[in-house]
């Protein structure tokens, strides 16, 4: 019983972790709050919540909506 509930978890978080793949097409995320946008590949970004994710498309779009690089992983231009 318990395998199964691991087995259904596991899949669970594959799944959601796929779904939010395939969601992000754009190369650049900033977070609501902070105000800083970062590569989506960042640490920071990954644990950004959804509901404060604004995708971008170039860095000087994020710096025009009043963000600033994350000091992190350093978004090239």
């Amino acid at each position: 019983m318990r395998l199964k509930r691991s087995i259904a978890v596991l899949l669970g978080m594959v799944v959601f972790a796929c779904a939010i793949a395939v969601a992000q097409t754009k190369p650049f995320v900033g977070n609501k709050n902070s105000k800083k946008y970062h590569v989506v590949a960042c640490q920071y970004a990954k644990k950004m919540s959804p509901k404060n994710r604004v995708e971008f498309n170039s860095t000087d779009e994020a710096e025009k909506a009043g963000y600033v690089a994350c000091k992190v992983c350093k978004p090239k231009k």
